[in-house]
């Protein structure tokens, strides 16, 4: 209910949809020989839920609703604990309240490309909100279990939530691979390049701007053990691939799971012991 109030969503038809397949089917014939089989599998699914999904359509009263709760809660997530707090929710509220009304007197059917890439706009940001915030109660929660169970907060950000964290990147660097093992592969390192240079860069910076000193990073023994190990099978890769003819063999792949394994085995053993 949550979600349907603050978070709006754009569905396509489904007959545009199928005319922009055809289209890119008439490009490069190869290219859909290549993935047909994909490409049925993914048809077969897509008339499953199409019937259900392409039932919604706009509703002007609910975008007016959406309009002054979604920024509500952007404003009430992204600037809580601060001073102006309360004239901001103030300032989006009658601000968002304008906006739904103008959306229920102006709005008709929705279909304007204008108010359908607002609609998007809004929605991937709201989206963006909530991912946050239940990041921040999962981190919480995490948090209380270790605390519980006496780990430490290395240990569950190595464990659990990086599984948790990263299962939806595996599914889907697996299904990418199927098509494009290259752009699969490329994903690998694209996705923890992303993670490390803007996620700790820009929450080190907010941080460091928000307090006004360097933040303190302390080196447990199974953050040095992690890094080590992904520092070493890195350039081991990096060696091996240019050597075997750039050519990587399914024992590799074993081997850097077998990597993985003994890494949080080895994780698991110190933080047993300490």
């Amino acid at each position: 209910m949550a979600l349907t109030l603050t978070l709006p969503v754009v569905v396509t038809s489904y007959e545009d949809m199928s005319a922009s397949e055809k289209k890119i089917s008439g490009i490069d014939n190869r290219l859909i020989d290549f993935e047909e089989e994909g490409v049925e599998r993914a048809l077969i699914a897509e008339e499953e839920i199409s019937e259900e999904m392409h039932e919604l359509k706009f509703n002007k009263w609910l975008m007016a609703v959406q309009c002054t709760l979604g920024p509500l809660f952007c404003v009430a997530v992204l600037f809580d604990g601060m001073k102006q707090e309360s004239w901001l929710l103030l300032a989006t509220g009658v601000t968002g309240f304008t906006c739904g009304i103008l959306v229920a007197v102006f709005a008709d059917k929705g279909t304007h490309p204008s108010a359908q890439l607002a609609r998007c706009s809004m929605g991937f940001t709201v989206a963006v909100v909530w991912i946050m915030a239940i990041a921040d109660e999962v981190v919480q929660v995490l948090q209380t279990f270790g605390f519980i169970f006496g780990l430490s907060d290395a240990i569950i950000g190595i464990t659990i939530f990086a599984v948790g964290n990263s299962l939806a990147d595996l599914v889907a660097n697996m299904s990418v691979a199927v098509f494009a093992p290259i752009m699969g592969f490329s994903a690998c390192f694209g996705g923890p390049m992303l993670n490390i240079l803007l996620g700790v860069g820009i929450s080190g910076s907010y941080i460091i701007r928000k307090t006004g000193y360097p933040y303190p990073l302390h080196f447990s023994t199974s953050l040095v053990i992690t890094g080590t190990g992904l520092l070493a099978f890195l350039l081991a890769t990096l060696v091996f691939v240019p050597w075997n003819g750039y050519f990587l063999p399914r024992s590799w792949g074993f081997a850097l799971i077998a990597a993985y394994v003994a890494l949080m085995a080895a994780n698991i053993v110190v933080e047993a012991q300490s």
